[in-house]
């Protein structure tokens, strides 16, 4: 008699722990203000124009919540709410899913979020986050210890809106569902009409953080409060080269009020005479572009107004027509992008990198008004959003960059081989053949439309000595050379009345 596999062996199979999993992501990507910025990508990677954060004070119970569940319970304290205005599709609920292994990286290359990170940076806050998108409501609990009925072989649960008992299920737990109406969703009436995405993220106490196995920090409503602020500081860099985010608001709701307050909003629209549809468009270019690598380099520039108000912005900023706004912030800034070029299009056509998934796109952002001085202004590296890593240059640089998978630092170095090598390259080439002719286009735009005074403009000239560093010295060694053709300096002439001309370098 033959022996089988089925009567003969035993299953052995290495397994992972899920709340390890997640310690190692949290224990190699920072909390703080990279958390929003996740929130904000997917956002803008799932089409999304607003994005909303608001710190919630804890709500005060209905003598008719009488549920005493641990889930219930850990819902009562404040939490971080967050709302996009894009709902989730089928692959995003798969992909929310899948920890590390988002189906991002299967996209053609025009996603901004592919590591897989995403929500789960938010296990540094919560050991439960739930969200409701269209009429679907879905809680994550990977140590099985909070909802009910929950498996630890499949740690989450997803409510169907659509369904009575679905209906009936949300209604019955006001304090766990009912702050995730704050933005227009209505739950218990099957959020029919609710086209958007809000997150609950329940902070975690003192008394959870002792015995979770996927964080020991704590958080406050303080903290969240503090974050927030940073977040309104920052939100104006935020949006400079996302896709369709084009506005970001910040609310807070305390304990006695009904509804959350509004205390700070930044937005962005169209300048130069443009149409705010046209300044979608190009936005969003390297998304609709039918070609991803065109047969020659494509230029996508545009002039865009950028308006500030509320908390994080300063009460004294000088404004055009030298008006000073009480806790108003206008900027105008110019973007110059491109689309192909040189070895980057090369590359990204190689068949023997086609798993990097790359796109030749880069470009760079500059403010125009209001202009100060070179000490306010640090350039910062972005992938669509701003990495920590500064550039020294009086513009910020972005591109498709190839970078570590925490997401913080541009892949470079010469000391490499195999794909690590061939990641430096993609990046230098970004750099070389579409970065620094954008920065040499965005010089001589500003002067030639007139957008800077012939006696500041010089401020977006990089620096003449040893500042830039590493991958951002690409563009100021490049520079030069690359303005010779065009009209970027004034000289004396006749041909106007007011004895100045632009002229080539």
């Amino acid at each position: 008699m033959s022996a089988s596999w089925e009567s003969s062996a035993q299953d052995f199979g290495q397994k992972v722990d899920l709340t390890v999993r997640i310690r190692e992501i949290l224990r190699n990507y920072p909390e703080g203000l990279s958390i929003l910025k996740e929130l904000i990508q997917n956002a803008d990677d799932a089409g999304a124009r607003t994005v909303r954060f608001c710190a919630a004070a804890p709500r005060p119970r209905s003598s008719a919540d009488v549920d005493q569940s641990p889930l219930s319970q850990l819902m009562e304290g404040p939490s971080l709410l967050a709302y996009n205005s894009a709902s989730f599709t089928d692959t995003d609920f798969k992909s929310i899913q899948r920890i590390g292994d988002s189906l991002k990286k299967d996209d053609t290359g025009t996603k901004t979020g592919r590591f897989g990170v995403g929500v789960n940076s938010t296990y540094h806050l919560t050991d439960v986050p739930l969200f409701v998108s269209g009429q679907k409501v879905v809680l994550f609990d990977p140590q099985a210890s909070y909802v009910p009925g929950i498996h630890p072989a499949n740690p989450g649960k997803m409510v169907d809106l659509s369904t009575k008992n679905g209906r009936n299920l949300v209604a019955s737990l006001p304090a766990v569902f009912s702050p995730l109406n704050i933005f227009g969703a209505h739950l218990e009436e099957g959020n029919k009409n609710f086209d958007g995405t809000t997150f609950r993220f329940a902070l975690r106490t003192p008394e959870a953080a002792a015995t979770s196995r996927l964080s020991h920090q704590s958080h406050s409503l303080e903290q969240i409060r503090d974050l927030l602020k940073q977040m309104a500081e920052a939100a104006s860099s935020m949006l400079l080269f996302l896709k369709h985010v084009e506005c970001i608001e910040i609310y807070d709701w305390p304990a006695d009020q009904e509804s959350p307050q509004q205390i700070h909003s930044t937005f962005l629209r169209s300048a130069d005479g443009e149409s705010m549809d046209l300044l979608r468009m190009k936005r969003s270019y390297v998304i609709t572009a039918p070609n991803k690598v065109p047969s020659k380099p494509q230029a996508v520039d545009y002039v865009m107004d950028m308006t500030s108000s509320g908390i994080g912005v300063a009460t004294d900023v000088q404004n055009d027509g030298d008006e000073k706004d009480q806790g108003v912030k206008k900027e105008r800034w110019i973007v110059c992008n491109q689309l192909g070029g040189g070895n980057a299009s090369r590359m990204a056509q190689d068949p023997g990198l086609s798993h990097m998934k790359l796109i030749p796109w880069a470009g760079v952002a500059a403010r125009l008004s209001p202009l100060v001085d070179d000490t306010s202004f640090e350039g910062a590296a972005y992938c669509f959003l701003p990495l920590p890593a500064k550039t020294k240059l009086p513009c910020h640089v972005n591109g498709y960059f190839e970078l570590s998978s925490n997401r913080r630092d541009v892949w470079w170095g010469e000391d490499m081989a195999g794909d690590g090598r061939a990641r430096a390259d993609w990046n230098y080439s970004l750099l070389a053949d579409l970065a620094m002719p954008s920065y040499c286009r965005l010089v001589a735009k500003s002067i030639s439309a007139q957008h800077v005074s012939a006696t500041t403009y010089e401020q977006l000239f990089p620096p003449g000595d040893d500042t830039v560093t590493g991958p951002w010295r690409v563009l100021s060694d490049g520079f030069f050379s690359g303005i010779r053709n065009l009209p970027v300096l004034y000289n004396s002439s006749s041909s106007r009345d007011d004895d100045e001309s632009l002229s080539a370098w």
